[in-house]
């Protein structure tokens, strides 16, 4: 079991650390001062150490320089002191991590576990492999077959993570956990778009699919039921659809009935299975009417996980990112954008994009017009004034002009209003 040493001489803040540790599955101990400190560190090592700065008789950097000197266990700095001499002081004394006070416990929980997860990495060998796949953490170089990768830092650490537990099923909080780690919240498709990104690197030369997903709760597939009707045969019928499913969300498909004159058998379906396309040869394999050309405006990473649009009279393109979809997050913490592509040269492709407002909150909609910008964000329909020129920018904050949808409306009567005739 982890065991963390608290060193800190305010008893309420010592009590409740531990109390808050211990509940999280951690074995703690108290250090009320420096030499107590010194003396648990050297007779019962600890797993990391979390340590006030202002201490009685040896003082915090002192304590942290003599812990350091002995032993590279993780150390987490507590102080008021927020000056950031003070802050180099600390970590240039040995601490991992300096925290202010008064803190979260979350983030405090959450910055340990980093710096668990850290030393646990050191300890590994530095070299991953997987098939064909190799990782050199300590030379930071990836290759397949011979052919190196270049990843960006949020890939590799994805990455990093799916190598250190091949053929494990990883949850998505676990993932968020592990790579965005506490700074990052709410519901989002961000690590499928970064699953993508991967998987079209390492299968650029026709590799084999290496990274799987395992698709269970909050998905759904489109296997089929079979009903057996001949009890009712030669009978008028009516058929109700009636979805009993209670955890996490699904449709239900029934606009393809077949009637079949014996039990027909239907092989398992897992889930859908996609292509991978960037927006060029998604363009080059679309097929269009007579007559119509089909041209890429914009697409990832300039744009992630859209969810509404509307064009503007000047031509220009609002789209709503929906990084909160499918469920509201705290008031305050929405990751939900307001995005504005516009082509300033008539060549067909957007130059020119702003970011007219985020952190918003479960957006599903958007319509242009009146001197501003209405948007569907269950529980509300919402007015954003425009001051509009060369820049689109908010004139105010967003007006609750109507307030009773249901948080589950995400993606119906708020994302479907219009301008009338």
């Amino acid at each position: 079991m982890t065991h963390i040493l608290i060193v800190e001489d305010e008893a309420e803040i010592a009590g409740f650390l531990r109390r808050g540790l211990m509940l999280e599955g951690f074995t703690a101990e108290i250090a009320a001062d420096g030499h107590a400190a010194i003396v648990a560190a050297r007779d019962r090592p600890p797993d990391l150490v979390v340590m006030d700065l202002m201490l009685p008789g040896i003082d915090g950097l002192e304590v942290a320089r003599r812990i350091r000197s002995a032993s590279d266990v993780p150390i987490i700095m507590l102080t008021a002191r927020d000056a950031v001499p003070d802050r180099v002081a600390g970590l240039e004394a040995g601490a991992d991590d300096y925290l202010i006070k008064p803190f979260a416990f979350e983030e405090l929980l959450a910055r340990i576990r980093v710096q668990l997860r850290r030393r646990q990495r050191d300890d590994q060998p530095t070299v991953l492999r997987y098939g064909p796949l190799v990782m050199d953490t300590a030379a930071h170089t990836t290759s397949i077959g011979g052919r190196r990768i270049d990843l960006t830092a949020k890939e590799y650490e994805l990455l990093d993570l799916f190598m250190r537990h091949a053929q494990q099923v990883l949850t998505r909080e676990v993932i968020y956990d592990r790579v965005w780690g506490y700074d990052f919240g709410g519901e989002s498709n961000i690590i499928e778009v970064y699953v993508r990104y991967l998987r079209q690197k390492l299968e650029a030369n026709g590799e084999a699919r290496l990274i799987h997903t395992v698709r269970g709760v909050n998905t759904e597939n489109m296997s089929r039921a079979v009903i057996d009707l001949r009890k009712v045969a030669g009978r008028e019928i009516f058929i109700r659809i009636v979805d009993e499913e209670t955890p996490g969300w699904g449709h239900v498909n029934f606009d393809d009935f077949v009637f079949h004159d014996a039990e027909p058998k239907f092989a398992a379906v897992t889930g859908p299975t996609y292509t991978v396309l960037s927006g060029e040869e998604s363009v080059k394999l679309a097929t269009v009417p007579a007559g119509f050309e089909l041209k890429l405006f914009a697409s990832e990473p300039d744009i992630i996980n859209p969810i509404a649009f509307c064009i503007d009279d000047r031509g220009r393109l609002w789209v709503a990112e929906g990084l909160t979809y499918p469920t509201r997050a705290k008031d305050g913490e929405g990751k939900d954008r307001i995005l504005v592509f516009e082509d300033t040269d008539g060549d067909g492709k957007a130059d020119k994009r702003t970011v007219f407002m985020d952190k918003l909150n479960l957006v599903s909609g958007l319509e242009y017009g009146f001197g501003g910008l209405w948007v569907g964000a269950a529980p509300y329909l919402m007015f954003i004034p425009i001051a509009d020129g060369d820049e689109p920018k908010p004139a105010g904050e967003p007006k609750i002009l109507l307030d009773g949808w249901g948080y589950q409306d995400t993606h119906e009567t708020l994302n479907t209003f219009r301008w009338g005739p």
